[in-house]
């Protein structure tokens, strides 16, 4: 394991865009999930055989899969991009009340709850495998606390707009390449609120870990587990899965405390994102076609 400046790919910039999850929308509340399922084969198509850099991606990170984990077979890039097309249709559904009853299963739940009756704030960290997005949703209406989410500028503009086009605002969006982005995290945490953050990518200039990954090593910011530290919080890992048609699994991780002292948190972070990242790892091996950083994620 080495420590050093962030080098990644990665530019902060999401791609897809307002119009696009609109437009979901609209297929969705006019046809319904069944329908709009079928029509997501073309589109898909159509975007595999363009978007040469996703697609280029998606061949590489399988490629390393296959390779990593001999047993699994089966995968190909336009699986992987259909996967993420459920998703979107997924988290239009849920964002705008369409597209029938969904299922959802939940474990580890009771350790949020555990650790926000501590009145200290929690800090949930995940990352981009599932539907991510609507986890924070999900959980904002089954616990009783405020709930922040902590994304890139681009990211909280496009998913601002798009809340409001389908009448769901009400998450607290923390832009993270402002200024004053971590302050702004930390006052949410010493309210005892919750703030929800990704594990798995940073900006240019952010503090990070090159750790072992599914055979290799690649980038994790130390961002949420540095603010876990000097806030005094707990910080758990959850995910967000789809677990089949309709059917979501929630799992969260009993919660970490790191030492806000420099010398012991330096190690407790080391320990503590090392761990994030196997678990990310376990996760993928388990839903390889639910991994969407569609980025060389090990440059």
């Amino acid at each position: 394991m080495s420590e050093q400046p962030a080098v990644n790919t990665w530019s902060g910039r999401q791609r897809g865009n307002v119009l696009g999850h609109w437009i979901f929308h609209q297929l969705l509340r006019l046809a319904g999930r069944g329908i709009a399922g079928w029509v997501l084969y073309p589109v898909i198509a159509y975007y595999w055989l363009f978007a040469k850099t996703s697609r280029n991606v998606s061949r590489q990170y399988l490629a390393r899969v296959k390779s990593y984990w001999n047993q699994i077979r089966g995968v190909n890039s336009f699986k992987h991009l259909l996967s993420f097309g459920h998703i979107l249709l997924d988290r239009a559904c849920l964002f705008s009340n369409t597209g029938g009853a969904y299922r959802f299963s939940y474990e580890g739940e009771n350790y949020i709850r555990e650790a926000l009756a501590q009145g200290q704030g929690l800090i949930l960290v995940s990352a981009h495998v599932g539907n991510w997005e609507t986890a924070g949703s999900l959980l904002r209406q089954r616990v009783s606390s405020q709930f922040s989410v902590a994304m890139v500028r681009s990211e909280v503009t496009r998913l601002n707009a798009y809340l409001k086009k389908t009448q769901n605002a009400g998450l607290n969006m923390i832009s993270l390449d402002d200024e004053d982005g971590s302050l702004k995290i930390l006052s949410a945490l010493r309210r005892g609120e919750v703030v929800a953050m990704q594990g798995d990518r940073f900006l240019p200039g952010a503090r990070t870990q090159r750790l072992e990954f599914m055979g290799a090593l690649a980038a994790f910011p130390e961002g949420p587990f540095q603010l876990a530290a000097l806030a005094g919080c707990p910080i758990i890992t959850c995910f967000s899965l789809r677990a089949g048609p309709r059917h979501y699994a929630f799992q969260a991780f009993p919660p970490e405390r790191l030492s806000a002292h420099p010398e012991q948190r330096k190690k407790d972070v080391q320990a503590a994102l090392q761990q994030y990242a196997s678990r990310v790892e376990d996760v993928v091996r388990r839903m390889p076609l639910q991994w969407f950083n569609f980025y060389d994620f090990w440059a």
